[in-house]
């Protein structure tokens, strides 16, 4: 198959190039060039800039795909580039969306539009009305090209009714994820702390969560099933954590002997305070992909926890904040 990406360079979108090519795939991958793209026999490279994401339908229209999978679709503007680019094709479309969509999102940061939603979230379940989550609404901001999930899966499955797989990501976590997913736990067992301190709420949360390399199967299994054309999936681990099941997760690698203490809020000393709402839970069902596309994980759950331990531990935030690991004030709480 042809399969041009848009993005395909970056923490996810890299794996995913990787992989099809891997497959033996004709690949096309379109990016800024701000990162190397690894060598990969068969990977071919357009630079250019997302916005201008139109200017390059002839260039993609000589390549002729089978297959798009945009990894970087953030606006409805990005969402209209993308339908104007590729209107005239045969191909289909996989778009990368979010688990961000959903109402209990906005629960959870205190937006209560309703109580909360029964988890695990299926792909029906109610999306968020509070638009534009990362923006601050105190002060202008453009609608265009800020960041809104859902406006990027309405513009494309209504620019290209039947087309587009849509696939919603949980959060993820493996070697190069520059959130540090790991890390405030990580710290704590490294440095040898007898126990973690975590809101009593939030022992109990679920959040859906998944590894890279699997991530980026699940993408590509989309791909390449063209059963997916015009759905919605939910992509992520089988089996949601809650935070003392992850924390549990990281433990068993390091052998941390140590204990978690659930507190209420205002026992925490400040800097392990939240306002979060741990009553909207983010676990999704990942059950439709699976039975569907067939989709399986490619990386064991405990090797990936050991590959992504090993990584975070090698490459430690270069910004950490130390008020965040104010040990003296963690003691007094416990």
């Amino acid at each position: 198959m042809n399969i041009a990406i848009i993005g395909g360079t970056g923490f996810i979108g890299g794996r995913v190039t990787a992989q099809l090519a891997e497959l033996g795939h004709k690949v096309m991958v379109f990016h800024r060039g701000a990162r190397e793209l690894k060598a990969s026999p068969g990977v071919a490279v357009l630079l250019g800039e997302r916005g201008n994401l139109s200017s390059f339908a002839g260039e993609f229209h000589r390549f002729n795909p089978d297959v798009v999978v945009d990894v970087i679709g953030y606006s409805r503007r990005d969402a209209r580039e993308l339908v104007a680019t590729f209107k005239d094709s045969r191909a289909r479309l996989v778009v990368l969306s979010s688990a961000d969509v959903y109402r209990n999102r906005s629960g959870i940061f205190g937006i209560t539009e309703s109580p909360p939603d029964p988890v695990p979230l299926g792909e029906d379940s109610p999306l968020r009305t509070h638009l534009y989550p990362y923006a601050d609404h105190a002060t202008e901001f453009d609608r265009e090209t800020a960041y809104e999930k859902i406006g990027v899966e309405e513009t494309v499955r209504s620019g290209l009714p039947g087309r587009a797989t849509i696939l919603r990501i949980c959060a993820v976590y493996g070697p190069g994820d520059q959130q540090r997913r790991l890390w405030p736990y990580l710290k704590r067992m490294l440095d040898q702390r007898p126990f973690i301190l975590i809101e009593r709420g939030q022992a109990t949360w679920q959040w859906t969560r998944g590894y890279v390399e699997n991530i980026a199967a699940a993408i590509a299994v989309a791909a390449l099933n063209d059963r997916g054309r015009g759905e919605i999936y939910n992509v992520g681990e089988a089996e949601a954590t809650n935070e003392v099941e992850w924390i549990a997760r990281i433990a068993e690698v390091l052998a941390w002997k140590g204990r978690v203490i659930p507190l209420p809020s205002e026992k925490l000393p400040a800097h392990l305070r939240t306002t979060l709402n741990w009553s909207y839970g983010l676990a999704m069902s990942t059950q439709k992909i699976r039975s569907t596309l067939g989709f399986k994980e490619r990386v064991p759950l405990g090797l990936a926890m050991r590959r992504t331990i090993e990584w975070e531990s090698r490459n430690p935030p270069a910004a950490a904040d130390p008020k965040l690991f104010d040990y003296s004030a963690e003691d007094g709480a416990a």
